[in-house]
C-alpha cells in the first residue's frame, strides 16, 4: 500500500471480522471437518474438540445449518416448522471468509429459527444422531 492511498471500509471491517475470529480459531478452515454430514452420525468427530465455549457454539451452529442445507427431508421440515410457527421461510446460509457480514448474517437466521431448529433436533426421527448437536443449557 502506498502512502495516500485509501482503504475500503467494507474490506477494513472485513479483515478486522475476519482476524477476530481467527483469533477464536473458528475460521471455516478449523471446523470444515467437524460439518460432514453421514446419515446417523450428526455428531461432532472426536479430533475436533472446541475449547472455548463461543467455538463449540459457532461450530455447532455450522454443523446445524451445514445439515439443514444438505439433508432434503430435515430441510423441509425445518420449513414446515418455521410455517407452523408464524415464521417466513429462510433459507440458512454458513458464513464465509470473504464476507465480513456473513457471520453475523449466519447468526441473525439461526435466533430467528432457534425455536423450529430446536424442536426439529429434539424430536428427529429421520436421523437420530441429529440429537446429539441439540442445543444446551450453555448454548
Amino acid at each position: 500500500m502506498k502512502d495516500g492511498d485509501i482503504r475500503c471500509i467494507a474490506h477494513v471491517i472485513n479483515l478486522t471480522v475476519q482476524a477476530a475470529l481467527k483469533t477464536l480459531k473458528t475460521d471455516l478452515a478449523v471446523d470444515v471437518q467437524a460439518s460432514w454430514f453421514q446419515q446417523g452420525h450428526a455428531n461432532f468427530l472426536k479430533t475436533f474438540e472446541p475449547k472455548v465455549d463461543v467455538i463449540n457454539v459457532l461450530a455447532k451452529l455450522r454443523r446445524h445449518i451445514y445439515i439443514f442445507r444438505n439433508h432434503r427431508a430435515l430441510r423441509d421440515a425445518l420449513q414446515k416448522q418455521a410455517v407452523a410457527h408464524g415464521l417466513k421461510e429462510q433459507q440458512l446460509s454458513l458464513d464465509m471468509p470473504v464476507r465480513w457480514n456473513s457471520t453475523c448474517h449466519m447468526l441473525e437466521l439461526v435466533i430467528n429459527l432457534w425455536v423450529p431448529i430446536t424442536e426439529l433436533c429434539a424430536s428427529q426421527e429421520l436421523d437420530s444422531s441429529m440429537k446429539d448437536i441439540a442445543r444446551t443449557a450453555e448454548d
